[in-house]
């Protein structure tokens, strides 16, 4: 989180432009800075080093993780029919097909056994996956359900939460994943009590690194209204205050529980 705060002010920094404006001189950055003055950005420093404290403290194990994990950026195979191969079903709800546009043309129905497995479920755009925190990959999901205009509402309640974990931990046991904690011969998706307690671990991780997701995006979106992509149309400066609302908030409850 320090690191991207830091990254955000030098990246404002090495894009500085000179511009003039009514015989007035100034750099491109300087008129950002009117749209970032209200973020209070200076002040994050206290809360940055107390999150960092905080995250360590739940020591959520580090993977290879996809840090945007939004709903575009899931590809949800929904082509039933057999008979057709690649072409969907259903054109029109825009599920994305991986197969080549040769292959758009029917075919006798193969024998299931025959045919290569293809996923159900296929994410895309790894821009920024890189290895991190599990419990940040989990908690950015979860907060992508509020959408660029922060409908927390939406976002999926303790509960729901729970029943993904326990999904998530049946999924991992069954690719080979860490099995630690659990009795000797008994499988991890079946023993309840070490999947009580696993579901508890992810819990913490995630309620942990909630503030960390609003942090992340809002110093993105104050860093984004200095680069060239601020011409596509996206308020980064509005987004950048949605995120740092939400992570003030958080953090000022973590601080009166």
């Amino acid at each position: 989180a320090a690191t991207a705060a830091a990254t955000a002010a030098a990246t404002a920094a090495a894009t500085a432009t000179s511009i003039t404006i009514d015989g007035e001189t100034k750099t491109s950055a300087q008129q950002h800075d009117k749209q970032l003055d209200p973020l209070h950005l200076a002040s994050l420093a206290g809360d940055i080093d107390a999150l960092e404290r905080s995250c360590a403290a739940v020591n959520s194990p580090t993977v290879l993780c996809h840090n945007d994990l939004l709903p575009g950026n899931f590809l949800l195979r929904c082509d039933d029919d057999q008979s057709r191969v690649g072409k969907p079903s259903h054109p029109n709800q825009g599920v994305l097909d991986l197969a080549p546009e040769s292959s758009y043309q029917t075919k006798p129905r193969a024998n299931p056994d025959d045919l290569p497995e293809k996923p159900l479920l296929t994410l895309i755009d790894f821009e920024y996956s890189c290895y991190g925190p599990r419990g940040f990959d989990l908690a950015n999901h979860f907060l992508e359900y509020a959408g660029f205009t922060g409908e927390w509402g939406l976002v999926p309640d303790a509960e729901t939460r729970g029943r993904f974990f326990v999904e998530y931990l049946k999924a991992r046991a069954a690719n080979g994943g860490a099995n630690e904690g659990a009795d000797e011969g008994t499988d991890e998706s079946v023993d309840s009590e070490h999947l009580k307690n696993e579901v508890s671990t992810l819990s913490s991780e995630v309620n942990a690194f909630f503030p960390v997701s609003h942090l992340w995006w809002g110093l993105w979106a104050a860093m984004m209204t200095h680069s060239n992509d601020s011409a596509v149309g996206f308020d980064y400066a509005s987004y950048a205050a949605v995120r740092l609302r939400e992570f003030r908030k958080t953090r000022h409850e973590d601080k009166r529980r």
